[in-house]
């Protein structure tokens, strides 16, 4: 069965290289991210070495027609690629992806508006790529009037890599925190158990991050939900919470709440260093754990 699948996987790459000279904007982007699911999947594969360049080198040709979901989406592989390590080859083409994706921008959806803002705020993060990094910041200030535009209809995912997207970037923009935390009060109640664990988290260290305190609703509204979730809550999530609290809640209107987070985190082991230590993110926080998890 094995050996047939990669009989398969090894036709359909072939395919690929054969037709990419022939494919369309949205044929290029789709298989683009294809490959960089393919990768996140099975990190030995080859994949991204045969089927970047080829893909890449079509690029060019249909970048000008490419429609707002299918530059986000090679934008936000591009990145994935990179800073994986999978291939640096997408990232020669940011400049003529930006140019596009500024003339787009007002047409994208809100999950393409998250996937850019993400996408910058990983490689924003990645000392590596610096120059790259600078490129692609010059986009935000297009994504986020957008990201005002269609944050009604954000999912949680949605909003929360928005969020972190920025504090990676170190991106103030008033108007735009300010109708998030909104949202959040007026939605996070009724959000699903997985994605509320998941997402609020995040959201809530955004603000953190970015030093917006005043928010008091939002933390209110975000504890009541998370409450009965504190056992779920993956580690860098409660250690995060546990930071950003400590860092918005200056009138400490939500002691009850942190003596809850503190005594979850004291229960799983976990140290203040390890909590001081989750504001450099999830994937450095997993990298370097205190102890091991």
């Amino acid at each position: 069965m094995r050996t047939q699948l990669k009989r398969l996987q090894q036709t359909m790459e072939n395919a690929i290289v054969r037709t990419a000279p022939q494919m369309n904007a949205r044929e290029v982007s789709n298989v683009i991210w294809a490959v960089e699911k393919r990768y996140a999947q099975d990190p030995d594969s080859e994949c991204p070495s045969r089927l970047v360049p080829v893909l890449a080198g079509r690029l060019p040709a249909v970048i000008s027609v490419m429609e707002g979901q299918s530059v986000a989406n090679v934008i936000w592989a591009a990145v994935k690629l990179a800073t994986s390590g999978a291939s640096q080859d997408l990232l020669i083409l940011l400049p003529s992806l930006v140019d596009r994706a500024q003339e787009v921008a007002s047409v994208m959806n809100a999950q393409d508006i998250s996937n850019v803002i993400w996408a910058t705020g990983q490689l924003v993060a990645d000392p590596i790529h610096s120059s790259a990094s600078q490129r692609l910041r010059e986009l935000l200030p297009d994504v986020v009037v957008r990201a005002r535009d269609v944050l009604p209809v954000a999912n949680p995912q949605s909003l929360a890599n928005s969020c972190w997207g920025l504090a990676l970037c170190d991106y103030h923009d008033e108007g735009l925190l300010q109708a998030v935390a909104s949202k959040v009060v007026a939605e996070a109640a009724a959000w699903q158990p997985r994605g509320a664990e998941l997402d609020l988290p995040s959201v809530i260290f955004a603000f953190a991050r970015l030093k917006r305190t005043g928010h008091d609703d939002m933390l209110g509204v975000a504890a009541e939900k998370l409450v009965p979730m504190l056992l779920r809550i993956n580690d860098w999530g409660l250690c995060a919470l546990t930071w950003s609290y400590s860092e918005l809640d200056f009138s400490n209107n939500f002691l009850s709440f942190r003596h809850s987070l503190e005594a979850e985190v004291a229960r799983r082991g976990f140290s203040d260093q390890d909590v001081e230590r989750s504001r450099q993110g999830p994937e450095t926080w997993r990298k370097h754990p205190g102890h091991s998890i």
